[in-house]
């Protein structure tokens, strides 16, 4: 890999990305056409944005999702061989969202047509589409390298009707590899960025497992992804141990991770706990980005800047969809920040 090509390279494709001044804009705007028409005038969106006179909103977040499966594609150019392999990793993030969501709709019996956004045409969405329940879903997966972990799942989501249990076996699939793959191919800081993603992912489980749903303590640690740097041992059987939403917010003050969850908002926690977890990770991206002597850095800070990216025009896409209150709805965005 020439490292100084892959670093041009992704300097480039950094100062393509949206701006503040961009999401005010688009937050001014009054339907999604007017968003998908201001997007049409950028280059890094012009060739994904189809010409028509009214374009529906999962139409537009199917035409972003593809620009950024395809810009990570084509960064693969840029890499040796080994390091294609984690590049092609970091995609499935796109697909296991996919999956996760269609795990969902057909859990909660919900209009998956209406719902449900895809990237183009593909077989096996199609058919996980038209399955009638979760297990017919998840056979439809039969040929992908993370099915014998959602397999495995399947008795402790028929006990529980949790369909996180599911969610959570595709993200120890993912992390598990990825673990392997960074070992082999990574640096110390994308290494930290991932361990780091992994805490936070364990927290969201905690959450939803043990406050939401009322798991037992034991259930609930015992699905946790082994390969974070803090949620290990007593910390993390400490809040397992919670039961209300007071003593686990108040709790995670003390964690290494307190300063993202410091501040307390008057709409749903679940949301806000995402957003300020989807913030961290966002600064820590650009970590990654600022590092000039690492390509292969600046290249994973990349794909996730450009996963954050996507989440916030979804932000704003609902916004205006639903006339929703936009004079306070760039805080909201992981780029705004909840404290912007």
């Amino acid at each position: 890999m020439n490292a100084g090509v892959l670093t041009g390279k992704i300097g480039a494709l950094v100062g393509k990305l949206l701006k503040d001044e961009d999401f005010r804009r688009l937050l001014s705007l009054k339907n999604v056409h007017e968003v998908a028409m201001y997007l049409k005038k950028l280059p890094s969106y012009k060739p994904y944005i189809p010409d028509m006179e009214e374009i529906h909103r999962r139409d537009l977040e199917a035409s972003i999702l593809k620009k950024n499966r395809d810009e990570t594609l084509r960064l693969r150019n840029y890499v040796t061989y080994p390091q294609k392999k984690l590049i092609d990793h970091l995609l499935y993030r796109y697909e296991l969202d996919g999956v996760k969501k269609l795990l969902r709709l057909i859990h909660s019996g919900e209009d998956i047509e209406e719902r449900f956004i895809c990237c183009g045409e593909d077989e096996t969405v199609r058919k996980i589409m038209e399955s009638k329940t979760v297990d017919e879903a998840v056979e439809v997966l039969k040929s992908k390298p993370y099915y014998r972990y959602l397999k495995s799942a399947l008795n402790s989501y028929k006990e529980s009707s949790l369909i996180g249990a599911l969610e959570n076996s595709l993200d120890f699939w993912y992390f598990k590899t990825l673990n392997k793959l960074l070992k082999q191919y990574s640096t110390k800081q994308a290494i930290l960025f991932f361990k780091r993603q992994v805490d936070l992912t364990n927290i969201m489980w905690i959450y939803r497992s043990k406050i939401l749903f009322g798991y037992s303590q034991e259930r609930v640690l015992s699905l946790l992804l082994p390969f974070g740097l803090y949620t290990k041992g007593d910390a993390v059987s400490s809040i397992a141990s919670l039961s209300t939403r007071e003593e686990f917010l108040e709790r995670l003050k003390s964690t290494p991770y307190g300063e993202i969850f410091k501040e307390r908002y008057d709409i749903p926690e679940e949301f806000i706990l995402e957003r300020q977890i989807d913030k961290y990770l966002y600064q820590q991206a650009k970590e990654l980005i600022r590092d000039k002597n690492s390509g292969l850095n600046q290249l994973i800070g990349y794909v996730h800047l450009i996963e954050y990216e996507l989440k916030d025009l979804i932000t704003v896409i609902e916004t205006i969809r639903y006339s929703l209150d936009k004079d306070s709805a760039f805080k909201y965005l992981i780029r705004g920040g909840l404290n912007a």
